[in-house]
């Protein structure tokens, strides 16, 4: 899988709590960890913040926002 997917994403209190990824809404029912990456400025990226979520029925997702959370994206699927 390529990295960096747009997707769709429903948000409380700043944190992600469903996500739509191949016609599939998942819903987090874990947040295991979340940091704030600055980004490669020299790169022009934008700082995100990234979770990685546990979700219903199993499976581990990272997704991450751009700052403004204007934009979401499926960032890593572990097996």
């Amino acid at each position: 899988m390529s990295r960096w997917q747009a997707i769709e994403v429903r948000v409380a209190a700043g944190e992600p709590r469903r996500f739509r990824w191949r016609r599939h809404w998942y819903r987090v029912e874990h947040i295991l960890d979340q940091w704030q990456d600055q980004g490669a400025w020299w790169a022009n990226e934008m700082p995100c913040w990234f979770f990685r979520v546990g979700v219903d029925g199993g499976g581990v997702f990272e997704v991450a926002s751009d700052l403004d959370q204007h934009q979401w994206w499926l960032y890593r699927v572990y097996d």
